[in-house]
């Protein structure tokens, strides 16, 4: 009786890489893939006019020419770039700036050696400065929205950006404080 069960297994186990030799040999058989093409094209260079390689944007209402500062951030740039009360006021609708007695918040990037002489920039254009980093590369301010680009033209302005906000999902377990943290990354 010992011999039969050692019998059936010996078949089944014989059966069995029978059927995977089997099914190896069919599936290496043939490919569901497309083929791969024989003959592609060369690639080939086009000839375009020459007004094909000139852009002259046209105006958005209320706005100057498009002109991306280097030192600006997109929002800011827009901010700047619109010419008329309404098309600004439809950027701050928006949100994304915060304006305060006319001034738009930033943050200005700086070495630490040039950073007293960003900050005398920012106040001489009517500006106030509310934060510093501990490292003095940057600086958190007010700036008039029309002295943006004169403070962008600085030597010690390396970059003007709006500040980060952290928006916090779900309310802050803190009580009626306003966590230190929360405060230092300028959330709400």
């Amino acid at each position: 009786m010992n011999r039969h069960v050692q019998n059936r297994k010996g078949r089944l186990v014989t059966l069995t890489l029978v059927c995977i030799i089997v099914l190896t040999m069919l599936g290496s058989g043939y490919s569901q893939a497309a083929p791969f093409p024989q003959s592609d094209p060369p690639l080939q260079a086009i000839d375009l006019p020459e007004e094909a390689l000139s852009w002259d944007p046209t105006l958005i209402e209320g706005q100057r020419p498009v002109q991306k500062h280097p030192k600006l951030d997109t929002h800011l740039q827009n901010l700047v770039n619109a010419t008329d009360h309404a098309a600004r006021e439809a950027l701050l609708e928006t949100g994304a700036l915060r304006i305060l007695d006319g001034r738009v918040q930033v943050q200005i990037s700086t070495s630490a050696e040039g950073l007293l002489d960003a900050i005398k920039a920012v106040e001489k254009a009517g500006g106030w400065v509310t934060k510093s980093s501990n490292d003095g590369t940057f600086f958190q301010a007010w700036l008039p929205i029309d002295a943006i680009e004169p403070v962008a033209e600085h030597a010690d302005v390396y970059f003007i950006r709006r500040p980060h906000e952290i928006i916090t999902f779900n309310e802050v377990n803190a009580g009626s404080q306003t966590t230190e943290g929360l405060a230092a990354m300028n959330g709400t």
